[in-house]
């Protein structure tokens, strides 16, 4: 499944991005799950299925080092960055959160088409799918409805301590993909001063309350939602459950994109481009103190089936 169902976005060099695939769909596997990809087009799959480093850190679960550990740790050597520590200083961070069965590269080739202020970090999620299924994955599938809240959480605690060894006490924004995208709300909710904003791509909000839940639905932060019409890898149940409860915790804006699959379009990336805008033109309005909490967007076009 292409991101453009068909066409790919037009990157320099004449590459095209292709976002495919996620968790099992209807009839899918749970040992044979499609991968969540955004990959150039133009070069084999293998470039960027590489296989996973040994480290000596505990990652969780069946990870990436053979070892078990109830708290899952994101790898630092494998990290992406859009520009080198020299020159980060204190832009604001965007973290990529990949899907199932990906990893750091497939979202990293959508920093073109990013806004150049924000500094772009794209990790490896710690743990690794059953076999056959090559890349990283936040936590288990285990068919449609399997998808439990306390993994996600689970997955979410690791990316909020790499935030706070990598970038320190400044809030950074967020973007994921299917199950990135997930991870993406869990986070926020579970350490609202940590996140200021979430992009969410064909993901959902995982059942249960939160700690964070009251003070977010207080503040309202800033979070895009978009999926396609046509996406059949996530449960209706939860995408009804993620509309109920995002107009309850966040300045929604978001678009239900017709025709799209379990994917990403070109008409969805230009309107991630323009929320991102506008999240930096929040950081810069007077009295924001370089926070783009600070002056929240209203909600816009929600998320609905019509």
């Amino acid at each position: 499944m292409s991101a453009a169902s068909g066409n790919g976005f037009p990157w320099a060099g004449g590459h095209g991005v292709v976002v495919s695939g996620g968790d099992p769909g209807p009839g899918g596997h749970p040992g044979r799950p499609s991968s969540s990809t955004a990959r150039i087009s133009s070069l084999p799959l293998s470039a960027h299925r590489r296989a996973p480093p040994a480290h000596d850190g505990d990652v969780g679960a069946v990870c990436h080092n053979g070892r078990m550990s109830a708290h899952p740790s994101l790898d630092p050597s494998v990290v992406r960055w859009s520009v080198p520590a020299s020159e980060r200083g204190d832009r604001p961070v965007l973290l990529l959160l990949h899907g199932y069965g990906s990893d750091e590269h497939d979202l990293f080739g959508l920093v073109p088409y990013l806004p150049d202020a924000f500094v772009v970090a794209s990790v490896r999620a710690p743990l690794a799918p059953p076999w056959p299924m090559p890349g990283a994955s936040w936590y288990a599938i285990e068919g449609l409805d399997g998808r439990d809240p306390g993994a996600v959480s689970l997955a979410a605690q690791s990316v909020l301590a790499w935030i706070r060894e990598a970038v320190g006490d400044a809030p950074v924004g967020l973007l994921g993909f299917s199950q990135g995208g997930a991870v993406a709300l869990q986070t926020l909710r579970t350490a609202p001063d940590a996140v200021s904003f979430a992009v969410v791509l064909a993901g959902y909000a995982a059942g249960g309350e939160l700690p964070g839940d009251a003070l977010l639905a207080e503040r309202r932060p800033p979070v895009f939602w978009g999926r396609g019409a046509a996406d059949d890898v996530i449960p209706a149940a939860l995408v009804d459950q993620t509309a109920q409860w995002l107009p309850a915790h966040s300045e929604l804006s978001g678009r239900v994109y017709p025709g799209l699959t379990h994917s990403i379009s070109p008409d969805e990336l230009d309107d991630v481009r323009a929320f991102l805008d506008a999240r930096l033109a929040d950081r810069n309005a007077p009295g924001a103190k370089g926070d783009v909490t600070a002056m929240p967007v209203p909600p816009s076009n929600a998320p609905t089936d019509s």
